[in-house]
């Protein structure tokens, strides 16, 4: 049975509860009933609080493991800049025994963000791994499909890292119909194919998504640019419009410079050389 249905009953239960209890109280003669209401009285201290830990239980979710405030805290911190110190907290934990899937995707978006992609391999393989095994899946509640989610995605991540742009778009494309964000999903695997210099695939995965203004509303600015690059050069469609994607493109250059020791970041340079020709000097 489903989380779902699991709180549903719940509530119909403590509905039910209410109204008996409300109805029994009710019925008592408080001269003549008085070691009854004492029980009842009793009874309602033992089973209230009870009754709000379970509740507030099962409204978190019955998911078992570790709370993802802080797998989703850490992500925003390596996006902030600061890989190294979520690493180091991420592998002081993994010392002290943490080999939960949480810790595992942390580990692997840290050293992805640090060019690593080898390891950061290992680490989203292990996650999505662990998540097969405790048969968490796409079906479950929100929070395990976006763990799901996530551990897809950074797969992807480490292994564009890696240089593996071909194995990167593969590894994602039998997630996009369960993914989330199914746009942001298929626009990745187009992605990879294009920096795997895959054109005819690459275009192929392009003609999979919906007309651009539609697409690129479901992407941010940065893969935004990247989706109008790919069809301004693989379909003919107009390019990017300068003011508007300005910030993205610096982004993409940083990208660039953090990876400037690895094939992501040699192939990311010659695409910035052709995208930087399509802006105005």
């Amino acid at each position: 049975m489903s989380s779902s249905w699991i709180r549903a009953l719940w509530f119909a239960l403590l509905v039910l509860i209410g109204l008996a209890l409300g109805l029994t109280l009710t019925s008592l003669d408080p001269r003549q009933d008085r070691q009854i209401i004492v029980l009842v009285g009793a009874f309602m201290a033992v089973m209230v609080p009870l009754t709000l830990g379970l509740t507030v239980w099962l409204l978190r979710g019955s998911r078992q493991g570790p709370d993802t405030r802080y797998l989703a805290d850490s992500i925003l911190l390596i996006q902030a800049g600061h890989a190294a110190q979520v690493l180091a907290r991420a592998r002081a934990l993994r010392q002290t025994g943490d080999r939960s899937v949480e810790n595992a995707l942390v580990l692997a978006s840290a050293y992805t963000a640090q060019a690593q992609g080898a390891r950061a391999e290992s680490f989203a393989r292990e996650a999505l791994s662990t998540l097969q095994a405790q048969g968490v899946g796409v079906q479950g509640d929100s929070t395990a499909r976006w763990l799901c989610d996530l551990a897809y995605i950074t797969l992807f991540s480490a292994l564009i890292a890696r240089g593996a742009f071909a194995e990167a778009a593969e590894s994602l494309r039998a997630h996009i119909p369960a993914a989330e964000n199914p746009l942001f999903a298929q626009t990745l695997v187009a992605w990879g194919l294009f920096l795997a210099q895959q054109q005819e695939t690459a275009g192929a995965a392009l003609d999979a998504l919906p007309p651009t203004t539609h697409a690129i509303s479901h992407l941010g600015d940065r893969y935004a640019l990247a989706l109008i690059a790919m069809r301004h050069e693989l379909r003919g469609e107009p390019p990017p419009a300068f003011r508007r994607y300005a910030q993205a493109l610096q982004e993409w250059r940083i990208e660039a410079e953090r990876y400037a020791a690895t094939p992501y970041g040699t192939r990311l340079r010659a695409l910035l050389r052709d995208w930087e020709g399509l802006f105005p000097a």
